[in-house]
């Protein structure tokens, strides 16, 4: 690669490593405060190589999604778990409505 194909990987790259970077810490942020998380970005990722400078950088991402896959996963798990402690519900056995009937026609 020519150095202004480097240099232009180089930003492709690191844009789009901020970008990866801001959505995993509003995911993070969601997840802390039991808000939805953000929705997912069609992000297009750079066709050239990720440049060997911004390889540790790309793996603390990673090890940061899977962190954050993991907390949803527990906090998922959490859900379905005090959910089966609920009691069941008899859709059979609705309190009656007790309100006032009102004769129209009359």
């Amino acid at each position: 690669m020519t150095s202004t194909t480097e240099s232009t990987a180089l930003r492709a790259w690191t844009a789009a490593l901020d970008a990866i970077e801001a959505h995993l810490s509003a995911t993070g942020t969601a997840l802390a405060s039991g808000a939805a998380p953000p929705r997912p970005h069609d992000l297009v990722l750079p066709t050239e190589p990720l440049a060997g400078e911004l390889a540790d950088r790309a793996r603390a991402l990673v090890e940061l999604a899977e962190h954050l896959q993991s907390t949803a996963d527990q906090r998922l798990e959490q859900l379905r778990a005090a959910l089966r402690r609920l009691p069941p519900r008899r859709p059979g056995l609705r309190r009656a409505y007790r309100g006032n009937v009102v004769d129209v026609g009359a």
